[in-house]
């Protein structure tokens, strides 16, 4: 692809999370290659400049000003990869570097007093440091224009151009001083080298690189000139950059709030009518409304909701009612009880009306979780012994292993030995897992398990009752977990849920017939947007692909 193709076609190739810093790199790639603007021939060579640069070095190191003497024979070279008025050399002939000094605490303050103090990339803006504090002790000065990279720490390479008169910096920084040179260009060179810069650092326990990295750094020397339009053109390109990340930022608000508002009034239905109402109206728009991946999340959790909350699907009065149900369930809970290992819990309290989550229909019930399923935590084996864990056969379900989905299988198996010594339970195909430790990143994380398995302690396995839809349990479970860090705040310094938590979760129960229906419906609509998602994930995926192919195409030219 040529060069002004690309260009052309600028705003085309924008459509991705990422493309709008691809474009800012490929912008500065062809900016330091020279491919950004024509050479002029009427322009005055570079190795011209090097003979003034040289000159105006002697002149410095005369007045003591560059004492350390780097880089004073001025050296270059012609290749048949350089362009016409360019030359090869190398970034220490061409400025003089000042390395940063360590002030302590004393030397320092916070209240205006003295030059601005500049100690690192955390004193970075966009293009110019701001100051935090200040000093009356210079031990290390920059000046007005200077390029100041970050040469210790995890951000080596990082660079602002010093907009202040005068500045002292500390040793996490250095400052580039360019001789006779447009420094705006220089600026240009080292922000598109930050990749490199990076690499120099590699390798040492803090990241680092020193004056000889800097100094010792090759590049390509334009004349002054051409330095100057590839520096004008470079910022008109960058501010298209701008503007088009901005149109693009605007747009994709706007998605969000529109899909918010249609997700508030999904919510807002009182019905099964008049969610599909709304259903219909979301449907109608659904190029606009999700046009953006990161916009179904959203849709999935609003269908989650309004399942539970019986909006979903008609309630049929001839469906046996759920108070009904409930005692056939008590029914079959003691009875799974004489027959497993399960502990009874303590007695659980009636609900409080704060406790409950929403307004359910004419024939639901609130109940706990702990009134209708067998609960407990599971077990893990004593990691020392061996015998435990080599050649595992038997499935042992961690938080690792819940996806929010069908658990199928998991990473790590325990020895029948290992189920026997430790009396872990095997839990059957149906049962919801729920992640008890963790911290918010992990705690309700959940999984329905597909496969007969044992647990381990950091897991809570919900044991299934054949008058509740396992499905359905899923559902509420996957919908209430932000929910969860509500009741582990205050148990632990890392904060954790227990068994006796989940026992005590309030439950919609709905009657099994429409246990069944919700679970349908709920899948059909999952599906849809699962086909949605992928459709998006596909079409960026291809648009970031677009965008590789181009970028090679464009810098190989």
């Amino acid at each position: 692809m040529k060069i002004d193709t690309f260009f052309q076609n600028f705003e085309l190739l924008t459509d991705t999370p990422n493309a709008i810093a691809k474009l800012r790199e490929i912008i500065l790639q062809l900016a330091v290659m020279g491919q950004l603007v024509p050479q002029n021939p009427n322009d005055e060579p570079a190795y011209v400049l090097l003979e003034k640069i040289k000159e105006e070095k002697e002149y410095l190191l005369q007045n003591e000003k560059n004492k350390k003497n780097e880089f004073i024979e001025i050296k270059f070279d012609f290749n048949n990869k350089c362009l016409p008025g360019w030359v090869d050399t190398k970034l220490g002939y061409l400025i003089e570097l000042v390395s940063g000094q360590h002030l302590g605490q004393e030397e320092q303050n916070d209240q205006g007093e003295g030059l601005p103090y500049l100690t690192g990339p955390a004193d970075f803006g966009e293009f110019n440091p701001v100051a935090t504090r200040w000093t009356n002790t210079v031990k290390a000065l920059a000046k007005k224009n200077d390029i100041l990279i970050t040469v210790k720490g995890a951000g080596v390479g990082k660079a602002n151009i010093l907009s202040m008169e005068k500045a002292a910096i500390g040793r996490q920084l250095m400052a580039i001083r360019p001789i006779l040179l447009e420094y705006e260009f220089i600026y240009l060179l080292i922000i598109s080298s930050y990749e490199k810069f990076q690499a120099l650092s590699i390798g040492s326990t803090v990241p680092g690189m020193g004056r000889k990295d800097i100094l010792d750094f090759s590049l390509g020397l334009p004349p002054l000139a051409e330095q100057k339009r590839i520096v004008e053109k470079c910022d008109r390109l960058l501010s298209t950059c701008d503007e088009i990340e901005k149109r693009q930022q605007q747009k994709q608000e706007s998605v969000v709030r529109m899909n918010e508002s249609a997700i508030a009034q999904l919510l807002s239905s009182q019905n099964p009518e008049e969610f599909r109402q709304h259903w219909q109206r979301i449907c109608n728009n659904f190029d606009l409304l999700y046009s953006i991946p990161e916009t179904i999340p959203k849709l999935r959790q609003a269908i989650l909701q309004l399942a539970v909350q019986g909006k979903l699907t008609r309630q049929d009065p001839n469906n046996e009612p759920a108070s009904v149900l409930f005692e056939k369930i008590k029914f079959e809970r003691k009875r799974l009880l004489g027959e497993t290992n399960f502990r009874e819990p303590k007695e659980l309290k009636p609900i409080r009306d704060n406790e409950i989550l929403f307004e359910l229909p004419k024939e639901w019930v609130w109940t706990r979780i702990g009134e209708i399923f067998l609960i407990s935590s599971g077990t893990t084996p004593n990691r020392t012994n061996h015998k435990y864990f080599e050649d595992g056969t038997e499935y042992w379900v961690k938080t690792t292993d819940l996806n929010n989905e069908t658990v199928l299988n998991c990473e790590e198996k325990i020895t029948k030995q290992a189920v026997l010594d430790c009396n872990l339970k095997y839990y059957p195909v149906g049962t919801v897992c729920v992640a008890l430790y963790g911290g918010a990143g992990t705690i309700g994380k959940s999984g329905l398990l597909g496969i007969e398995t044992t647990i381990n302690q950091s897991v809570c396995g919900i044991y299934p009752n054949k008058y509740v839809n396992a499905k359905y349990l899923h559902l509420y479970i996957k919908l209430i977990r932000p929910l969860w860090m509500n009741f582990a705040a205050s148990l632990r310094k890392a904060p954790n849920i227990n068994a006796g938590v989940v026992n005590n979760m309030v439950f919609p129960l709905a009657p099994l017939a429409e246990q069944k229906r919700i679970v349908e419906k709920c899948d059909r609509l999952m599906s849809l947007c699962d086909t949605l998602e992928a459709k998006l994930k596909q079409g960026r995926d291809s648009s970031e692909k677009l965008m590789e192919v181009a970028a090679k195409q464009v810098l190989t030219a």
